[in-house]
């Protein structure tokens, strides 16, 4: 006897990579139905690695064309009706009557303790439920109890189906192919008993991918993905089997396709794909959030519609029932009155027979006591004559008693009869409500059928609407990569024409520094510095001064002609400036002098230098002043020959 016990969420699984992903029980009556309804709920069951928002989508939000779609076909629910409950598992389809799981789903759910099950009643396998509380497209196959193979060590077992769902469905192929670190997946699955979802987001082979004959992944899952196939994105095939979840490790495990085709006697006959150059596996964008919501609505209708005609179906099932058992109780009063009319007659033709024998024996006591009165005759015809009345006697007791036996089923029939007469009223009584309720029910169908008209102009509306909305954003789409196109082409020019700069720059610079080191030979202090050029101060500036001196007047003047000419042969197109920054020492200026500070200084100076060059010819818009103060040494050392070093002037050719 099943007991209709509520079994809610159980965990199956320690906090060890081995452990079994969690199961989801329901009320035994569940059994049968496409959609499950959880009557009660012990804490709300989280997914296995809660990486900030649950990733996984319903498969319906994809295209029945998609490859999603397509491959989720050959997936389906598995229904395990035990003597305390419903668990629903994942299970798919890998041959012409054959689906894998896991063992822990079957035969393995009776070795929990938590589940209270000690015997599975019956299996179902639930093909083509995709959307949430819609059964259109749905089927049911019974699945044996007993698994033609099964393994507790890899955590598989192939059931036999009665049928062969891969007719309708398909089935999905197998890899041995060995998964490297970070290669994406999807996993399909019936988490929570639901509607078929697809989790792919951040769904990839972990690093390692491989430890213990595990494979470790980041797809997010929820109780009732238990036997969901992991399917490599790049193959397109199933390369191992969900198996476990650790909230520990921040990860999943999945048992190696590879591992179980090599010990499998019956998984050799199903496809196996080999490895395979990865194919084209570009993202499909999911539905917007305004096609989510009218693909819903059309759901919404279409359910709605279904279950008034389902109302509608069960009344006039239930009306044909009662007309079935009135047919049934006239034929039965027909019988009854019948039978009344022939123990009637019976009962009459009895009561003529004992009226004979009545008068019988009267005559023949007449004839008796005339004997007797004359004593003429013998004895011999005395005894026959007592002989007759005795027998007349009897046939009397007998008629007698057939037409009491008569009365008695007379009367019984009668009674009979009465109950009938009861029974098919109560049962005119019925037909009378039910023909009331078929009634109320047409008004309701009737009613349904007009909004379903106004539905399927809604749902004209949506589909023009939803038509319209993939148009945009397939035209937004365009535009996207249209723009990101443009982007990337405007990214490599300006590298190219950045990296053409860089090259004449460094060819310029070169000979600017050759032309420079040739204008200053023999002065004191001049010194490179990598790409950039050096000038002392004390060649240009008097001390704690901003103001050129005579001789660093002269000097720049020959360094403006020669860097002017240098300039005019730049081509236009180069993108240049020379930069003139000037440095100061570590020592802080007095207060109350021109000056606030060696940047203040170190600037001023810079402005002086760049204000000679532009005198001596070199164009202004290619020139840029910096003071950095005493922040930017030469040398680090606090001595008179390192702070002499670190009062300059730079000079650098760089592109802007």
């Amino acid at each position: 006897m099943i007991r209709p016990l509520l079994i809610a969420c159980l965990s199956l699984i320690p906090a060890a990579p081995l452990g079994a992903q969690d199961l989801l029980g329901f009320d035994a009556t569940q059994f049968g139905r496409t959609v499950l309804t959880r009557k009660q709920s012990f804490g709300s069951p989280v997914p296995e690695v809660a990486l900030g928002a649950y990733n996984n989508e319903p498969i319906a939000t994809y295209s029945p064309k998609s490859v999603f779609a397509r491959m989720g076909r050959a997936v389906g629910r598995l229904d395990i009706l035990t003597d305390s409950g419903v668990f629903p598992c994942t299970a798919f389809i890998v041959g012409k009557a054959t689906l894998l799981t896991n063992f822990h789903c079957v035969p393995g759910i009776l070795d929990n303790p938590k589940t209270g099950a000690t015997r599975i009643e019956a299996i179902q396998f639930v093909a083509g439920y995709t959307r949430q509380g819609v059964e259109t497209g749905t089927r049911r196959y019974f699945v044996s109890v007993e698994p033609i193979e099964r393994n507790r060590d890899l955590d598989y077992a192939v059931l036999r189906v009665i049928g062969d769902p891969s007719e309708d469905f398909g089935m999905l192929d197998l890899s041995t192919h060995a998964p490297d670190d970070g290669d994406p997946f999807w996993i399909i699955g019936h988490p929570m008993g639901e509607a078929q979802r697809i989790s792919r987001e951040k769904c990839r082979a972990n690093t390692p991918a491989l430890t213990d004959n595990r494979l470790l992944h980041t797809c997010d899952t929820l109780p009732g993905n238990s036997g969901s196939p992991v399917i490599d994105a790049a193959l397109q095939a199933v390369v191992a089997l969900h198996h476990a979840g650790s909230d520990r490790d921040s990860v999943n495990f999945a048992v190696p396709m590879g591992l179980i085709l090599a010990r499998s006697d019956i998984l050799k006959a199903a496809p196996v794909v080999a490895d395979s150059p990865p194919v084209n596996t570009a993202p499909v964008a999911p539905p917007s959030r305004d096609m989510s919501k009218l693909l819903d609505e059309v759901a919404s209708m279409g359910f709605r519609l279904g279950k008034e005609r389902e109302s509608r179906e069960k009344a006039q099932q239930d009306l044909a029932r009662l007309l079935a058992e009135l047919e049934a109780a006239k034929t039965g009063l027909a019988a009854a009155d019948a039978k009344a009319a022939q123990l009637t007659d019976e009962l009459h033709k009895a009561q003529d027979r004992a009226a004979r024998v009545q008068k019988e024996v009267e005559s023949l006591r007449a004839a008796l006591a005339e004997s007797e009165a004359g004593r003429s005759d013998t004895p011999d015809k005395l005894r026959a004559l007592e002989d007759q009345l005795a027998a007349a006697l009897a046939a009397r007791l007998a008629t007698e008693a057939k037409a009491r036996d008569a009365r008695e089923k007379l009367a019984l029939t009668a009674d009979r009869a009465a109950q009938a007469d009861a029974h098919v009223e109560a049962l005119n009584q019925n037909v009378a409500t039910l023909r009331l309720q078929l009634r109320d029910l047409q008004a309701a169908l009737d009613d349904a059928n007009a909004r379903d008209a106004v539905a399927a102009v809604r749902l004209q509306k949506l589909g023009s609407e939803l038509n319209a909305a993939l148009a945009r954003a397939a035209q937004e789409e365009r535009r996207r990569r249209l723009a990101e196109e443009a982007r990337r082409k405007q990214a490599e020019a300006m590298t190219a024409r950045l990296e053409s700069e860089a090259k004449t720059l460094s060819l310029y610079r070169s000979e600017v520094k050759g032309r420079l080191r040739d204008a200053l030979a023999g002065q004191k202090g001049v010194e490179f510095a990598g790409d950039r050029f050096v000038l002392p101060n004390q060649m240009l500036f008097r001390p704690g001064s901003a103001d050129l001196s005579a001789a660093g007047q002269r000097e720049l003047a020959k360094l403006a002609a020669v860097l002017a000419e240098v300039a005019n042969r730049i081509p236009t197109d180069v993108d240049w400036i020379l930069r003139v920054d000037g440095h100061t020492d570590n020592i802080p200026i007095r207060s109350g002098g021109d000056f606030a500070d060696n940047w203040d200084l170190s600037q001023a100076r810079a402005l002086s230098v760049l204000r000679a060059l532009v005198e001596g010819g070199f164009p202004a818009h290619r020139l840029s002043a910096n003071g950095f103060g005493e922040f930017q040494p030469l040398d680090p050392a606090n001595s008179a020959t390192a702070r002499a070093r670190n009062r300059r002037i730079e000079l650098s050719l760089t592109d802007r």
